[in-house]
């Protein structure tokens, strides 16, 4: 490695390690990459380290290269064709030539004549050019044309957590991980930045006033006045369009000034595919510390003009911003209602919500019909109290003045759309009636245009009215004037979620998949087709990946805040996370599903079903009698004649059967299943089963059969030969499957797994002794008995006592088709 200085004027040695330097393997990495490049350009902001990492490589990985450290001297073209070219004509054709600082040289001559020395470099040589922005070199197009030309720029050089973490050791600094990702994140991983940081939290200082006065020096001293004027007024913005530019500043040659900085290193990224460039996050934060302590009119005065543009090229988030930032709260509130609908039902997700919690909680100087707007984007982000506040506020503006019909409409559609999403369907739909007939007579299509008539399919259909939300889908998809890509896949999402509602799989699955791959395409986020997905996926007792989609729905339907959009798929996963054996969070999901509402009616029944099934499935008859007793009808009946199957109190099953009728497909198939179970006779129990099968087989229906245990086994076998295809198989392999996920005995002789005292039990439990007789003749308590019992079911995988002694006559079967 050359060290000495072995020509006047240039330094030739290579950079000592600076005292708390850290390695730098992935630049090393990159630059070994390169080898075939006979010019390899390292440009970087000042402070990323891009000296020091060449170095290092240098020392490490190339210990014969040639460095030349530019001085200002050399920006003369007879200094330079003496300290530098001589030194680069002395070099081996093979070796590694490095020229550090190169950004030093601008005088056109000096150019020029590298340029001319760049051009002949040997093909097996390689000049490594380290420079602050882009070398200002034409012979670097020419050559990079050839594949001659490799580039290492800030994105290489960025520190990464790992590194960052070394170097806080170097520093003596202990910071948990979240602290050290945050402060890469906070500066772009700008090495420079990732130091002081750390210095400050070893001192106990801010890091800021240090950084700050770093790129005072390093950057905006650097640039000509009227430069550092232009930057400070584009400051502003966080996307720096030439266009938006030229407003904030009135220069014309915007565009022409962000390239100059860009090139020059002057913590300026771009240009982005839009022709936008962006400040560097930490010369950003200074510009604009500056600007409002210096300027704070001016400040003001930008961002609203920056907002004003933002509106007209149709960014609504970024007008929010910047009427923020100028401190026009009032106009910031007045946005959010005016942008709410056009997002809403536009073809992306609606940022509109996310606005909300950024705003002041008041904004005086709202007139009406902009609080109407807040409390309709409240509303829609969520936020029903608040919603509820704003239109208090709107009906208290009203006075006693002669009422506005329009206005009146307006605001019943928005009394309707927060006890919609507040949970209570049955006042939601009232509500929803009366704010319809009202808008269709002051403003005709404006019910159709803030999409009224998909909320009422939405509503239909949780209210269990699916002939009726059937009919609204059809009329909804002809009332819209105008149909976005949204409005699209939400209806085919509704419609996979009225065939779900009335049993019907596989129409479900179909139109729930076309929402999703559209959803997919133009980056929507569905909860209905997710909800859809995975409900039918658990019918067919496919259970994982149920779970999945269903988690996904509910994610997504937290972030809306709209308690039915919350409640529905929660409870479709307390049912999965059941019958995948993980009770815990079963009842989380039901205790969440609680927490969405406070009053509703309709919601708190369906909360309330659940429970009852969940324990009549898990055997829990004292709280599934207790959920059962909260139920009204026709949910009540349902449950009762299931928990009166599971206990063989036949007359009592049929007679709740008896009083409900059976509507959907699930519904019919699973009053089947109940008559089936109860029947005295083989032969009524084979025709109800088989009836019960013919209906389960045109949607795949598999869980509602594993859910019954082990009484279909028996049936199953006896249908299973003469069944024209596999799906009685499938039931009783899912059966099985079933069992052994739960970690229940499927397998050997009769008692395998169980102690000596419960295998006793269980021969007990097959003879005609009522409980307290076989807890006498064992000589042991009645509450041992039932924990030996309890015990007994767990291992086998049962939940009756009628059910444990048919095991042992079962097991083969089930062993068969596992």
């Amino acid at each position: 490695m050359n060290t000495g200085v072995e020509a006047r004027g240039v330094d030739a040695r290579v950079p000592e390690a600076p005292r708390h330097a850290v390695p730098r393997s992935r630049v090393s990495d990159a630059l070994d990459r390169c080898a075939g490049a006979r010019i390899v350009v390292v440009s970087g902001y000042a402070g990323t380290g891009k000296t020091v990492a060449v170095a290092d490589w240098v020392r490490a990985r190339r210990p014969s290269a040639t460095w030349i450290t530019i001085g200002r001297a050399q920006n003369d073209v007879t200094a330079f064709r003496r300290d530098v070219v001589t030194w680069l004509d002395r070099a081996e054709p093979t070796t590694t030539v490095v020229l550090d600082d190169l950004d030093l040289l601008t005088d056109p001559l000096v150019l020029e004549t590298l340029d001319a020395v760049l051009e002949r470099v040997p093909a097996a040589g390689q000049v490594v050019l380290v420079s602050r922005g882009r070398p200002r070199l034409s012979c670097i197009a020419r050559l990079r044309a050839r594949d001659d030309v490799r580039w290492l720029d800030d994105g290489a050089l960025r520190f990464d957590i790992s590194e960052a973490a070394a170097l806080m050791a170097q520093l003596g600094v202990s910071l948990p991980p979240s602290d050290i990702e945050a402060i890469v994140a906070t500066n772009d991983g700008w090495a420079t930045g990732v130091e002081l940081a750390g210095a400050a939290a070893r001192d106990g200082r801010s890091a800021t006033d240090d950084a700050h006065e770093y790129l005072r020096t390093e950057v905006l001293e650097r640039v000509p006045r009227s430069t550092r004027a232009f930057m400070l007024e584009c400051s502003i913005a966080d996307s720096l369009a030439p266009e938006l530019c030229e407003l904030l500043t009135g220069r014309r040659d915007s565009a022409a000034l962000l390239d100059e900085l860009h090139r020059s290193g002057a913590f300026v990224s771009g240009p982005e595919a839009n022709g936008a460039y962006r400040f560097h996050p930490a010369l950003r934060a200074l510009l604009q510390f500056e600007m409002r302590q210096w300027q704070p009119m001016a400040f003001r005065a930008r961002h609203r003009a920056a907002a004003a543009w933002c509106i007209r090229t149709h960014d609504d988030a970024g007008a929010h911003r910047h009427l923020l930032a100028a401190g026009d709260d009032a106009a910031a509130w007045t946005r959010l209602g005016d942008a709410l609908l056009g997002q809403l039902f536009g073809a992306r997700p609606p940022e509109v919500p996310g606005w909300a919690a950024t705003l002041p909680p008041r904004a005086d100087g709202l007139d009406t019909r902009a609080k109407l707007g807040v409390a309709v984007a409240l509303a829609y982000a969520g936020r029903m109290s608040e919603a509820s506040t704003w239109l208090a506020h709107v009906k208290q503006g009203m006075g006693n003045d002669a009422p506005d019909e329009l206005l009146t409409a307006r605001i019943a559609f928005v009394e309707y759309a927060v006890t919609y999403g507040r949970g209570d369907l049955l006042g939601a739909a009232r509500l929803g009636r009366a704010a319809r007939a009202l808008l269709d007579e002051v403003a005709p299509g404006e019910w159709e245009r803030r999409r009224g008539p998909i909320g009422r399919i939405q509503l239909l259909t949780l209210l269990g009215r699916c002939e009726r939300a059937r009919r609204a889908h059809f009329e909804c998809g002809a009332a819209l004037e105008y149909r976005s890509v949204a409005d699209d896949t939400t209806l085919a999402a509704l419609r996979a979620d009225i065939e779900l509602a009335e049993g019907n799989l596989t129409r479900a699955w179909e139109f729930a998949t076309e929402a999703a791959a559209v959803e997919a395409s133009v980056g929507l986020v569905g909860i209905e087709s997710a909800y859809v997905l995975g409900s039918v996926l658990a019918e067919r007792n496919e259970l994982d990946a149920a779970a999945r989609h269903l988690a996904a729905a509910v994610a997504r339907a937290d972030a809306t805040g709209c308690a039915p959009r919350r409640v529905v798929p929660l409870l479709a996963l307390a049912r999965v996370q059941h019958a995948l054996g993980d009770v815990a969070q079963s009842e989380r999901s039901v205790s969440l599903a609680m927490e969405c509402f406070d009053d509703a009616v309709v919601l708190d029944q369906r909360v309330t079903e659940t429970q009852a099934l969940l324990a009549i499935d898990a055997g829990d008859t004292a709280a599934a009698r207790r959920a059962i007793f909260r139920l009204a009808e026709p949910c009540r009946s349902r449950c009762q004649a299931r928990l009166h199957a599971r206990a063989g109190d036949t007359d009592l099953a049929l007679a709740a059967l008896d009083r409900v009728s059976s509507g959907t497909t699930r519904e019919r198939i699973q009053s089947l299943l109940v008559r089936a179970r109860v029947s005295a006779s083989e032969s009524a129990r084979a025709a109800l089963l088989r009836e019960a099968l013919q209906l389960a087989e045109v949607d795949g229906y598999l869980r509602v059969f594993v859910n019954e245990g082990l009484w279909v086994v028996d049936a199953l076998e006896n249908l299973t030969a003469d069944w024209p295809n596999e799906f009685p198989a499938r039931i009783l392999a899912a059966i099985a499957a079933a069992i052994a996920a739960d970690g229940k005995r499927a397998r050997g002789d009769e008692g395998e797994g169980l102690t000596p005292r419960e295998a006793e039990v269980l021969r007990y439990l097959a003879t005609s002794l009522a409980m307290r007789d076989i807890a006498g003749t064992l000589f042991i308590s009645r509450n041992t008995l039932k924990s030996h019992v309890r015990s007994i079911y767990s291992k086998l995988g049962v939940r009756s006592r009628q059910e444990a002694v048919a095991w042992p006559q079962q097991r083969n079967s089930l062993k068969a088709h596992a």
